[in-house]
């Protein structure tokens, strides 16, 4: 017998959509504390952006893609650290969720046009490169002295 109402996954996307917002909000599928690297790592910004400091909510909001421009009116431009790296695994401790749900959540918001297309840095020296080439940089790195770029405190 033919369905007269065929299921399509169109009509199902907005709820997968919620529930993967909802399961990343909460942290289920992320790091645990115990995860945490150890190594000290800090956000590094374009020198341009008005952002000495941020908030835990907007830390979250900014690399969750939440907050698609900085204070002063700049687009946000979020500079990923390499797959696996202790920046990474930092990155993602501090916002609860896995790597994979946390490049999927950002692709699916750049493709939406919300936030700029997120970059992945292949390794430090090239995450500094980025940050420098875009105006509204960030970036985590392991904490050094990085006088080319701004130190972002979170507190």
């Amino acid at each position: 017998m033919h369905d007269p109402m065929p299921r399509s996954s169109l009509g199902r996307r907005p709820l997968f959509r919620a529930l993967v917002l909802l399961l990343t909000l909460l942290g289920v599928g992320g790091l645990t504390a115990a995860d945490t690297p150890q190594a000290p790592v800090a956000l590094y910004s374009h020198p341009r952006v008005n952002a000495e400091s941020l908030s835990p909510e907007e830390f979250r909001r900014v690399f969750l893609g939440l907050q698609g421009s900085w204070d002063d009116g700049q687009r946000v431009v979020l500079i990923l650290p390499p797959p696996g790296s202790l920046e990474m695994a930092w990155l993602c401790a501090e916002l609860r969720v896995s790597e994979r749900l946390l490049k999927r959540g950002l692709m699916e918001k750049s493709l939406r046009g919300d936030i700029r297309k997120p970059q992945l840095a292949r390794d430090a020296e090239d995450a500094i490169q980025m940050v420098l080439e875009n105006g509204g940089g960030i970036t985590p790195l392991l904490m050094q002295d990085r006088s080319e770029l701004q130190l972002v405190e979170v507190k």
